[in-house]
């Protein structure tokens, strides 16, 4: 077989762009620099060369072993499964769509919901595809994608970054019902100088709601770029009606953890409570530990002054330390001074492997083991 016929098998299979070119550099490097096809060895036999049994091999796996990945990559948007550090794990990505924490909605065929409407709209030569959401019962994230027109210039010439300016930038509205949402969001990839990319993040602005069976709903009514940073008036690339309105799906599996363990936090002794965490998220409960009138006072001063930041270096697992995210958050208080529950709820940009789950690491070497901690499992 020639090499660019086992370039044309390559290029017809779904894979993700990490496991992408080894195949194909392997065959090269080891094709005898150039020579390929029938050798003869010492005895003056005909054999195949090295080349091809390897580049057999090769394909041969990635048929069997890498049908996984192919399935995977139906019902996830490679962008997505990089950016969420998956796109190498596709029993990671089968297992979050089954249990519904993803939901991938872009297809050939233009996915409908139950809802009948479609997730692709059309609108002065401007298309706009929902491609994927994660979620579980307290955070969303959405990725979408807008295909410009030749007629647009959505990108400036030239730029190929992500940046504050010289990129078209939907105006969209959001609506979750009766559940309160906080979100913030924007430009995750330019595609070509035509197609962007943006993702937006919401999470539950009560945690005492949930995204139990809501609706969700996306309303773009402009796309504007702003060709000079902090132009008080963006250039209006079109107006126009893309609305889309579909069944969120997502995971309800989450651990529930008793801690009880002192941890301090910016000079205050806290007890951990409880940790809540699904692949997505996590909700930790702390309340004040030991506390005397002093503690009480220079508490409510830093809180009405700064707030206490709460400073987290990672999650522990077996052989490494989860960073998929920001590290910091707020412990509030609510509408009272006193330190009796604080909370803090974060949002990851990568997926969490529960089962690989040790431990919380704080600054100054504060380590808070959860190996000796038990938990329920929540559906």
């Amino acid at each position: 077989m020639e090499l660019k016929e086992f370039r044309e098998v390559y290029d017809s299979m779904v894979l993700p762009e990490k496991s992408d070119k080894k195949i194909l550099n392997r065959i090269i490097q080891e094709n005898f620099n150039g020579k390929k096809g029938n050798i003869m060895d010492k005895k003056g036999k005909t054999t195949v060369s090295k080349a091809w049994r390897i580049a057999a091999a090769s394909l041969a796996a990635v048929l069997v072993a890498g049908a996984g990945v192919y399935a995977a990559t139906q019902i996830w948007d490679n962008n997505v499964a990089d950016e969420f550090n998956v796109a190498d794990k596709p029993e990671k990505m089968k297992e979050m769509s089954e249990k519904g924490f993803s939901q991938y909605m872009k297809d050939v065929d233009k996915v409908k919901g139950d809802n009948n409407n479609v997730l692709s709209v059309t609108d002065k030569d401007i298309t706009v595809d929902v491609v994927q959401t994660l979620a579980d019962r307290h955070c969303i994230y959405v990725y979408f994608e807008a295909e410009f027109g030749d007629k647009y210039t959505p990108v400036t010439e030239g730029q190929t970054e992500v940046s504050d300016t010289g990129i078209a930038y939907p105006e969209v509205k959001f609506d979750t019902g009766d559940v309160l949402v906080s979100w913030s969001g924007g430009i995750a990839k330019i595609i070509n100088n035509h197609k962007i990319a943006y993702e937006y993040y919401f999470e539950t602005a009560d945690l005492s709601q949930s995204l139990d069976d809501i609706e969700f709903e996306m309303n773009i009514s402009k796309f504007t770029v702003d060709r000079v940073k902090c132009d008080p008036k963006p250039e209006v690339l079109a107006e126009g009606t893309w609305n889309f309105k579909w069944d969120l799906s997502h995971g309800t599996e989450k651990r529930i953890y008793t801690i009880d363990k002192k941890v301090n936090i910016q000079g205050f002794d806290f007890k951990l409570k409880t940790l809540e965490i699904s692949p997505l998220s996590y909700y930790i409960v702390a309340e004040a530990d030991g506390w005397n009138e002093k503690d009480l006072k220079g508490y409510k001063k830093l809180n009405a002054e700064d707030g206490i930041n709460v400073v987290i270096t990672g999650l522990e697992l077996n052989d490494s330390v989860f960073k998929g995210f920001g590290g910091m958050g707020m412990m509030g208080t609510g509408e009272s001074l006193e330190p009796v529950t604080l909370t803090e709820f974060t949002q990851f940009d990568e997926i969490l492997d529960l089962e690989q789950l040790k431990g919380i690491v704080f600054p100054e070497g504060q380590e808070v083991s959860l190996e000796d901690c038990s938990y329920s499992v929540a559906e």
